[in-house]
């Protein structure tokens, strides 16, 4: 039954194949005299030939010419005394809409999320991956803020001596005014 398979055990041996018929159909023995009698068939002609005929050959019957019709392009039709004009008119194919394409695979695309199978070396190697950029981002915004403080620091430093130059090139003005005034 269906519940003892794994008791039986299974062959890898193939059944032997049942006895051949020994019974064959009987055919009537096939006689060279009949075979003399036939007629020959008459060996093909040469496609050179062949072509060669085709190209002369003329036809016997001679075909009635077909009858000529008059043409009528953009001509007015008369009819009952009235005057029409017909216009041709193309059928027009409509196109497909690509927003609207777009629009269709992006809901059959949201209706479709489903579980998603992943080897558990992948999940494990792809968390390994992100955990390490998380780690590189947290190391780069402590530098930014590193960078940021010195860049503050180098300001105000910058803006020291600016005031330091100005206030020297104040009093080397005063004292050239005091000097050169009393000169003159």
């Amino acid at each position: 039954m269906f519940w003892d398979k794994k008791e039986k055990k299974e062959s890898n041996e193939l059944p032997d194949l049942p006895p051949a018929p020994t019974s064959r159909p009987q055919l009537p023995p096939i006689r060279v005299d009949n075979m003399n009698k036939s007629p020959r068939l008459s060996e093909l002609p040469a496609m050179n030939t062949h072509m060669e005929s085709s190209e002369n050959f003329t036809p016997r019957t001679k075909l009635p010419e077909l009858p000529k019709f008059r043409e009528m392009e953009n001509e007015r039709i008369v009819e009952n005394g009235m005057e029409e004009e017909f216009e041709v008119i193309h059928p027009q194919i409509p196109t497909p809409r690509v927003q609207e394409f777009r629009e269709q695979r992006e809901i059959h695309e949201s209706h479709e999320a489903g579980p998603i199978f992943v080897k558990l070396e992948k999940f494990k190697s792809a968390k390994n991956s992100i955990m390490k950029v998380q780690e590189k981002l947290k190391e780069m915004d402590e530098l930014l803020k590193v960078i940021r403080e010195i860049r503050t620091k180098e300001e105000s430093e910058l803006d020291f001596w600016e005031k330091e130059t100005d206030a020297l090139k104040s009093r080397l003005d005063l004292i050239a005014r005091e000097l050169f005034e009393k000169v003159e």
